[in-house]
């Protein structure tokens, strides 16, 4: 797929960033400096891009992007105690400003001069990200970790206080960590995962990093490292032992990933129940959607579907790299809000312009009358009465909105193409 291939590109730009001169973190008077203004995303404030993609950020008007893993390393940024390099998560924040977009930054807790004072060398992690260290527990000295932390989030929280230099859109989103519930054993002993620890040194994490947060900048939003998923029992369990422990008190959003065959809202309702168990109500993003490797156009619809029932069941903001979604925040990227009219039937309010998604066995509003715009979900746009449009299993976006019709003719042509159909060897 073009995306794919494009996110190869851009990890090789970033992997190749030059690295700058390290610097200790000076405080400066508050009172010499005026604080920035945060600044509301462009275009799609629904979607967001994984991956940092300059291509993404130039064409696909989105409103976020999160760099996966990014810049924001702890061994990367201070690769020797109490001193600090910027350089390349200065030059993240610098692309992403210029192209409009805000960051949900994913922070990685991890040094390798802390991590080998673990001691742990039996355990080998996979080498999947070389940025990230193959240790990775939590940290070991927690103090340490928190004073990286504040420095972190005070560089980009845009109130002229040791800011990064040439400021204009701060980071108000930070992520704590990334699938941290995902650890799996190789045959030969190896770990595939993002962090080694139980839900107990998870929460002794998050709790240290919301703190060191909170501390730097009060008005920052904490958002919990998504778990890969939520169907296996394990993964839940996990999330609840969190919960358990005090969790819920050290994040302001919960997150959530989907991969491949989870079709049915990407696991929106999972999390939903998980945190209602504990009395809890967060806003939820999914942070991260991802493809199978070859998906058909029968994969693409249902795709579609099920973001707009993850967005219909509360789901706030949806992260993506597959090309159906480029379409949808075309078309839906700042709605206000959603209404599930039954299945297969879903209203979305896009700043006053209304648009309908629907599918088999959902059915065409009566309030629907005279000539529409009818899109399917790679884009193409058509113009005919209603009473012409036939509903499939394949969603299709309705909507008697010319600005809209217009905003989707318009994007990127080649983005979001079909699926090439695989065809019957000969006999």
């Amino acid at each position: 797929m073009i995306i794919s291939i494009l996110l190869i590109s851009a990890f090789i730009l970033y992997t190749n960033q030059p690295s700058g001169e390290i610097t200790e973190q000076k405080e400066k008077p508050k009172e010499e400096h005026i604080k920035i203004k945060e600044t509301k995303p462009r275009g799609a404030d629904r979607f967001g891009f994984v991956c940092f993609n300059e291509y993404a950020l130039k064409d696909l008007n989105l409103g976020w992007v999160r760099p996966h893993p990014g810049p924001f390393i702890w061994g990367k940024i201070e690769p020797v105690k109490g001193k600090y390099n910027f350089s390349e998560a200065d030059k993240v924040v610098k692309t992403a400003q210029e192209m409009g977009l805000n960051i949900l930054a994913t922070i990685w807790p991890y040094a390798e001069w802390d991590q080998k004072r673990w001691g742990k060398t039996n355990i080998t992690v996979i080498e999947d990200f070389p940025e990230l260290p193959r240790s990775r527990f939590k940290p070991y000295d927690m103090e340490a970790y928190r004073a990286f932390v504040k420095a972190l989030v005070e560089r980009y929280d845009g109130d002229g206080v040791n800011d990064m230099p040439g400021l204009k859109r701060p980071i108000k989103y930070w992520e704590v960590l990334n699938e941290p519930e995902a650890q799996s054993k190789e045959k030969d002993g190896r770990l595939e995962c993002f962090f080694q620890g139980d839900a107990s040194d998870f929460y002794d994490l998050l709790k240290a990093t919301y703190e060191a947060i909170k501390e730097a900048d009060p008005e920052a939003t904490v958002i919990i490292g998504g778990a890969a998923t939520l169907k296996g029992e394990g993964s839940r369990e996990f999330l609840r032992e969190v919960l358990r422990l005090g969790g819920g008190k050290y994040f302001d959003v919960a997150a959530v990933h989907s991969y491949e065959d989870e079709m049915d809202d990407f696991n929106v309702d999972e999390l939903k129940s998980l945190l209602k168990e504990f009395n809890l109500e967060k806003p939820i993003w999914v942070t991260e959607v991802g493809p199978k490797p070859e998906m058909t156009r029968d994969d693409d619809a249902e795709f579609v579907k099920a973001a707009v029932r993850a967005f219909a069941r509360g789901a706030e903001v949806l992260f993506f790299d597959h090309d159906p979604g480029v379409v949808m925040a075309y078309i839906l990227g700042d709605f206000s809000s959603v209404k599930r009219i039954g299945e297969g039937t879903y209203r979305f309010d896009v700043n006053g312009e209304i648009v309908y998604v629907i599918w088999s066995p959902g059915h065409i509003p009566e309030e629907i009358s005279g000539e529409v715009y009818v899109i399917d979900i790679y884009g193409k746009v058509k113009r005919m009465d209603v009473s012409e449009v036939r509903i499939t299993e394949e969603p299709i976006y309705i909507t008697a909105s010319s600005k809209i019709a217009k905003r989707v003719e318009k994007h990127p042509m080649g983005v979001a193409l079909p699926p090439k159909e695989k065809k019957a060897p000969a006999s």
